[in-house]
């Protein structure tokens, strides 16, 4: 069984829908991922899930989905961490609060914001019918068509696997983690251009302790001259030096580079 116990179910509010959990490290490319399946889709909308999700919101998005179209898509994008990963603030709403008191605020408020986003998804994908309670607004769930159900799962910490982060994320929601199938996003490998090339070759100066040795029998090392480093080895090298928080970001990537 895979992580969360995440199994195929057949489900008949599910409408033969797939639940896609889309996981990996920051960086890896998880948005890129969905995003090219919702090309693929003849409609589809995303719906943020963070500090200011809503049921009311999330409904008004869906229903503006074609109810007798197949192959709609939704993406749901999770950016709301947990506390504990450093990402969930609701400062504006405890700013006056002790250090103590506003932590322990802000696993509560993260608690009841879980829940409401639980339930949302049981309503959706259990019954097939969600409804914002103060106004009536409501989606039904349309049967007999394949719809796709994109989940981006977010990514919690640097130091955690993204096993790990998927685990997590299913303990919050079990939902997600009964009827989601999971979808392992890797980082795509560098291609090994000149530019990198160059940058592997002080790379792998600076391991061997020869970046500091700018002359030899009187004469200018040119490192850039070197020999060719094979790509397998130049992976090696910027995996070994390219810091966590740049890997984070395809942008900062490109500047390591440069």
């Amino acid at each position: 069984m895979e992580p969360g116990g995440m199994r195929n179910v057949q489900h008949d509010k599910l409408a033969q829908s797939l639940v896609q959990l889309v996981f990996g490290n920051a960086g890896d490319g998880k948005t890129h991922y969905i995003k090219r399946q919702l090309k693929q889709c003849s409609s589809s909308c995303t719906i943020s899930v963070n500090e200011a999700f809503a049921p009311l919101g999330a409904i008004k998005k869906l229903r503006r989905l074609p109810s007798d179209k197949p192959n709609c898509a939704v993406f749901f994008n999770f950016t709301l961490l947990s506390p504990a990963g450093k990402s969930f603030s609701l400062h504006n709403c405890i700013e006056n609060l002790e250090s103590e008191d506003k932590q322990t605020a802000e696993h509560t408020l993260y608690r009841r914001l879980i829940e409401v986003i639980g339930w949302f998804f049981f309503d959706l994908l259990i019954l097939g019918y969600v409804e914002d309670r103060d106004t009536g607004l409501s989606f039904r769930l349309p049967g007999g068509l394949d719809w796709a159900i994109y989940v981006e799962v977010p990514s919690r910490d640097l130091t955690m696997t993204p096993d790990k982060m998927l685990e997590q994320f299913c303990g919050d929601i079990p939902t997600l983690g009964l009827l989601g199938t999971s979808h392992h996003v890797c980082r795509e490998p560098f291609i090994i251009d000149e530019e990198v090339q160059l940058v592997c070759k002080y790379l792998k100066a600076h391991k061997e302790k020869r970046i500091d040795r700018l002359y030899k029998d009187g004469q200018l090392v040119k490192f850039s001259l070197g020999p060719i480093i094979a790509e397998t080895e130049c992976h090696k090298l910027l995996d070994e030096f390219m810091p966590p928080h740049i890997r984070t970001r395809k942008i900062t990537q490109h500047l390591f580079i440069k």
